[in-house]
């Protein structure tokens, strides 16, 4: 099978990097911007997610908004994935939930990402 897109992971085993194809490499692009706190790479200041740096303060409408402008923006530097919704809420316990809805472009697979911004940064997809 030819692959479009090949990339390496080291996520969970550093000294074994695990081969991803195509849309695996796609979803994973965005996840380590997404888990990355806005200003913590070096030479790349807009690189990252800007939810870290709100999550602890009360939870607006205008937080929300931020949230869902910044993910977006990240989806569009990607031309692998067409957002069709983001959704942002408060988590039950304590953090910021967001659903973020997308179609794989070259596929027209969709896909969601479900995204727990707190001290734990899990996902789920």
């Amino acid at each position: 099978m030819r692959y479009k897109f090949v990339g390496y992971s080291t996520k969970g085993n550093l000294s074994l990097p695990k081969i991803l194809h195509d849309r695996d490499l796609a979803q994973q692009d965005l996840l380590n911007e997404i888990h990355t706190r806005k200003g913590e790479r070096v030479m790349s200041p807009t690189f990252g997610c800007v939810a870290w740096d709100i999550l602890f303060d009360p939870f607006t409408n205008n937080s929300e908004e931020e949230i869902k402008k910044d993910l977006a923006r990240i989806v569009a530097k990607d031309p692998r994935w067409e957002n069709n919704g983001i959704k942002v809420s408060e988590a039950q316990e304590q953090g910021i939930d967001a659903e973020v809805s997308l179609t794989y472009v070259p596929t027209t697979e969709p896909v969601t990402l479900n995204i727990k911004f707190d001290e734990n940064a899990t996902v789920e997809f």
